[in-house]
């Protein structure tokens, strides 16, 4: 028997294993790079790649004065148009730069992220409804209500007037409810 041909034959099968082990774990380490990048990481940026839309007043809710919604869109999927609807006829308020009744609201600015909406001379009709604003198919929703604010002085605002609070002692700070 030749040893030297069984030798040299075990080390080329040597050698072959070695070759198909290291493009096995090639193989997995793509496949686990393929599942890490297609599954893994998207995963972990995905509260990143969201858009949240909120819009809030900006001005004290007083009868008879204009008051500005602010609508704020903020992320990276944030995109398409602003729109404000709602308001006491349930309708298109605004539409990027258009405003549909403009004896009753204008816009104040507009900027990648807010878009602020001017209601004139606020009414009881204009109060209790939803608005909403809409960043492409994003949208945030709610009512628009009467609120009560602390004062340190002890003035009550009522419809747009200042009255002076007679039962009031001085030094303390009263509830004014702005109409």
């Amino acid at each position: 028997m030749d040893y030297t041909k069984l030798e040299c034959h075990s080390m080329f099968l040597t050698i072959t294993v070695s070759k198909i082990i290291r493009t096995v774990l090639k193989l997995e380490e793509f496949a686990f790079f393929v599942v890490c990048y297609i599954f893994i990481v998207p995963a972990l940026h995905a509260e990143k790649e969201t858009c949240s839309v909120f819009w809030q007043s900006m001005t004290p809710l007083t009868l008879g004065h204009d008051i500005k919604l602010e609508c704020t869109a903020n992320g990276s999927k944030c995109t398409g148009n602003f729109k404000w609807d709602g308001g006491p006829n349930n309708d298109v308020i605004s539409f990027e730069n258009s405003i549909i009744n403009r004896t009753k609201y204008s816009l104040d600015r507009r900027t990648l992220e807010k878009y602020t909406l001017i209601i004139k001379d606020l009414s009881k009709r204009d109060l209790n409804v939803s608005y909403f604003c809409h960043r492409g198919f994003f949208f945030s929703g709610k009512n628009l209500q009467k609120q009560y604010h602390k004062t340190d002085s002890s003035t009550t605002i009522i419809s747009g007037i200042r009255k002076k609070n007679t039962n009031q002692k001085k030094g303390k700070s009263n509830m004014c409810l702005r109409r």
